[in-house]
């Protein structure tokens, strides 16, 4: 029933005698697919024309755009990995809620007037 909102496949390297990921691959959600209720608060990441967005703060509009063959450090890639865990998170939770909601919201109830 869930699915990934992101995934991100990476290789190693080494630049100026730093360390770090040069992005391969990126697939997930695009915004289309996602509740209404997951932009209503940042942070959230999604698919767009083959990128990924991750808004961190729509307020202050900061926001990253990853793309295929972007080179990230190591220590800007850990920051990203945690925002979009964050983003994952809310989703799950998000989606829960929609499956409880409609649980709870089933079935059939007549009124009648008289």
């Amino acid at each position: 029933m869930q699915s990934n909102i992101l995934s991100i496949k990476t290789e190693k390297l080494v630049v100026d005698g730093c360390e770090h990921y040069k992005i391969v691959s990126i697939a997930g959600m695009n915004r289309d697919s996602l509740p209404k209720k997951y932009f209503d608060k940042s942070p959230y990441c999604y698919m767009y024309d083959g990128e990924m967005r991750v808004i961190i703060n729509s307020v202050h509009k900061c926001q990253m755009t990853i793309k295929v063959k972007d080179i990230i450090s190591i220590e800007s890639f850990e920051v990203l990995s945690k925002i979009i865990q964050t983003c994952c998170d809310k989703l799950k939770n998000i989606n829960k809620e929609i499956a409880d909601m409609k649980e709870e919201w089933s079935g059939e109830k007549t009124i009648i007037f008289k």
